[in-house]
C-alpha cells in the first residue's frame, strides 16, 4: 500500500520504519471523548528518506 503524502504517493518498500508513539484518551463520565497520537514523524520521514539523517 503507497503512503499517500501532500506530493504524492510514495510506493511501498516492504521495510520496516520504528518510531515512537505516544496515545492519549479524554475520558468524561467514563468514556471516550477524544482521541490522540503523537508520533516522532522527524524519526518516521528520516527511515522514508524523506528527510536527512543527523550528521
Amino acid at each position: 500500500m503507497a503512503l499517500a503524502t501532500p506530493n504524492g504517493e510514495i510506493p511501498a518498500t516492504g521495510k520496516k520504519a520504528e518510531f515512537g508513539l505516544v496515545d492519549t484518551f479524554l475520558v468524561s463520565d467514563g468514556k471516550v471523548t477524544a482521541h490522540r497520537v503523537y508520533y516522532d514523524n522527524l524519526a518516521f520521514m528520516t527511515q522514508l528518506g524523506l528527510a536527512p539523517s543527523a550528521g
